[in-house]
């Protein structure tokens, strides 16, 4: 089978090329600066090592009851209430969680863009699925017609894009009026956690082999600090480095005021792994504070429907103004 699949054509505003022997769609137009380049280079790079690791079920078992509780909704419910829904995941990296949603109604159209180089091994592993397309192109540019989608999920992918404003501009003109938007961006942190997150987007002097080891050893070290204590325990406030009083454990305590030390015993050792060298690999990372990402949504024409704020992140889910 190497025919286009049926209606994806209809979606674009814009000649885009397709590879017959990936199955996958691709906008040769895309404008890459250096910056972008360098992210496409290190998240490729991480997709690759997932595509190798074990426990990838457990891996999207935990995905899917954290997007639950990022969104206030499943994404079961968000997709199946009703079908022919046209949805966009923005950012799919390596399409498994595209691949996922589009099981749960085939009657409803998905598609999973990204730029990792490694999007071709689901495209092709996917081929005969007829209401999953996979496109290589840029979020915030993208060769899609205006408003033909009900539903665009940019799930932990926002911050990562050269610029945000732009991007949400991009989601709105493709979603049709009253249309919703799920998306997700780090959450400004302790001064202590905000320099040393710094120091490795901003350095250019490690190498992907010394990040990975590096957060195979932070794993260790969450995994210890956990084995130590799961006592919760009150720490102190330290105002002048924008620590707050709080109960913890020792492990989160860690964790959130001072480096990425993430460990999950249900998703395992491999897979936290890459949860940490996904954090100290990209160029572009930017943080907020809640008040001026909801006045970012605002002012680029969405409805906040549902907020959630945890120390690392702020997600919303929006519905575009009419």
């Amino acid at each position: 089978m190497n025919k286009i699949k049926k209606t994806s054509l209809d979606f674009f505003e814009k000649k885009t090329s397709y590879n017959k022997r990936t199955f996958l769609f691709e906008d040769r137009s895309i404008d890459k600066n250096k910056l972008t380049a360098s992210n496409i280079s290190k998240f490729s790079n991480k997709w690759k090592k997932f595509y190798t690791t074990k426990n990838r079920e457990n891996y999207d078992i935990f995905q899917e009851k954290w997007f639950r509780s990022l969104y206030g909704i499943s994404r079961k419910k968000l997709l199946s209430t009703r079908g022919n829904l046209n949805v966009l995941d923005a950012g799919c990296g390596g399409g498994d969680k595209t691949h996922e949603m589009a099981k749960i109604n085939d009657k409803n159209n998905l598609w999973g863009v990204d730029l990792s180089h490694e999007l071709e091994v689901k495209s092709l592993e996917t081929k005969n699925q007829q209401n999953l397309n996979y496109l290589r192109a840029d979020i915030s540019n993208l060769p899609f017609k205006k408003n033909i989608f009900d539903i665009i999920i940019c799930d932990q992918v926002l911050h990562h894009t050269f610029s945000p404003k732009k991007t949400l501009k991009e989601f709105k003109r493709l979603l049709r009026p009253k249309g919703t938007l799920l998306t997700y961006v780090y959450r400004k942190k302790s001064l202590p956690r905000e320099l040393l997150d710094q120091h490795f987007i901003d350095s250019k002097a490690y190498s992907h082999s010394e990040l990975f080891e590096m957060s195979k050893q932070l794993t260790k070290l969450g995994k210890t600090l956990e084995e130590f204590s799961n006592e919760k325990i009150w720490f102190p406030e330290i105002p002048i480095l924008g620590i707050k009083r709080q109960k913890k454990t020792m492990q989160r305590f860690i964790y959130d005021n001072f480096i990425k030390c993430f460990y999950n015993e249900d998703i395992g050792i491999e897979q936290s792994n890459i949860v940490n060298f996904d954090w100290y690999i990209p160029d572009i990372a930017y943080r907020y504070d809640e008040n001026t990402f909801f006045e970012l949504c605002k002012n680029t024409g969405f409805k906040i429907i549902y907020k959630h704020i945890e120390n690392s992140c702020i997600s919303v889910r929006l519905e575009r103004n009419p």
